[in-house]
């Protein structure tokens, strides 16, 4: 798409009410915009009850945070709200003599000096809820829920621009161990591999693709598990990677009973793997909301596929650097601490392979239990670590 047309459709996008004005006060120019928006060839051309699963403040929002005050100044911006014709308008009017409006139907539209003078059509507005969702915490850093220091790329893994280099792989083979109530054994393999550029949610991404086997044994019966999955990343600045998300395929045998679950998961926002900005002694809360789509069937039978929202937050602590030995091989890592709020009881402390990003130990606590997870091996593009 090309960047005039992203910048006028951002802009409508961004669609602010913020308070609205009275359709009866609306300027001359206003009404008039209206007016054409809500043309009779447009309404016959246009897609009924679009949903655009973002308001028209974050659009309008969003568009002068995207292209700035040259096309759309937020000093002096209103908004006002009309009907006409059958539909609801939201039109946020710009100092320069540009507008930018979204309607009841789910279209955006433009005029002024950035559209020449002429009303433009953007197209729906759900096309860019993806973009609007991904910026959110640029244009409301507020809204974020992440605290701490966020500073450079710290030591305990890889730039995004390494470890997304299309081709790369790792293969990992761990076991699990446990102690206490619900204690579980078990060893599995990872087998992730980059495999180049993709897309979702409509946004450019990096596809990274894991093939995970394994068995588990807990309370005397043992399940055999396999996962299939792409998750999509992008380079973020400062070396970080943003996640978008991420869509998988899980089967587990226990005894004659098969259950499949299919799951996609679409961050929103993109979530930034900063915990890997910390210093030693620092902490740093992230809260993460995604929307999680779930299907699931059990010996045959399936379930009617579910939509949630998730929210959840969690509290990262890098401890110390730390030379621990796992499975009779010495490794130089980062401890981190993970705790989450709502589960103080709850303790999973991580060692990361320094360079690398890759746990070599877990260890989850809680005050009846605890359970164990290391590396056997480390392959990474075929040299061991």
């Amino acid at each position: 798409m090309r960047q005039h047309s992203l910048t006028a459709l951002s802009l409508a996008l961004l669609l602010t009410a913020c308070g609205g004005g009275d359709p009866s006060t609306a300027p001359a120019e206003v009404k008039a915009f209206v007016a054409q928006a809500a043309g009779p060839q447009r309404r016959a051309t246009a897609v009924a009850a679009v949903s655009s699963e973002v308001s028209a403040t974050q659009l309008f929002d969003w568009a002068e945070f995207k292209y700035g005050p040259s096309l759309f100044p937020k000093t002096g911006a209103q908004n006002f709200e009309l009907d006409h014709e059958g539909l609801h308008f939201e039109v946020r009017a710009y100092g320069n003599g540009n507008f930018l409006g979204l309607a009841s139907n789910g279209q955006v539209y433009g005029l002024g000096p950035f559209t020449g003078g002429q009303l433009q059509s953007f197209g729906a507005a759900s096309a860019f809820a993806a973009q609007v969702q991904a910026d959110r915490c640029s244009v409301y850093p507020s809204q974020c829920g992440n605290t701490g220091p966020l500073g450079s790329l710290n030591e305990c893994t890889a730039p995004a621009a390494q470890t997304l280099v299309s081709g790369r792989r790792l293969l990992a083979n761990y076991v699990i161990s446990g102690t206490g109530e619900g204690a579980s054994s078990g060893e599995y393999t990872l087998d992730l591999r980059v495999e180049g550029s993709g897309s979702f949610e409509g946004q450019s991404a990096i596809k990274v693709r894991s093939l995970v086997n394994g068995s588990f044994t807990a309370e005397g019966q043992t399940s055999t598990n396999k996962m299939e999955g792409v998750s999509y990343e992008q380079v973020a600045e400062g070396g970080l990677i943003r996640s978008l998300g991420d869509e998988s395929e899980n089967e587990i045998q226990m005894g004659g009973t098969l259950m499949k679950q299919s799951l996609r998961v679409v961050m929103t926002p993109p979530e930034l793997n900063t915990e890997f900005t910390l210093s030693p002694g620092q902490s740093l809360t992230k809260t993460s909301t995604s929307r999680v789509t779930s299907s699931t069937s059990m010996g045959g039978m399936s379930q009617p596929a579910t939509t949630n929202t998730v929210t959840s937050t969690s509290v990262y602590t890098y401890e110390a650097r730390e030379t621990v030995t796992v499975q009779g091989r010495s490794y130089d890592t980062c401890r981190y601490k993970e705790v989450d709020p709502s589960m103080p009881n709850l303790v999973t402390k991580s060692w990361i392979l320094v360079g690398h990003g890759i746990p070599v130990r877990t260890l989850n606590t809680t005050p009846d239990s605890t359970q164990t997870l290391e590396a056997k091996s480390i392959e990474l593009n075929g040299s061991r670590l």
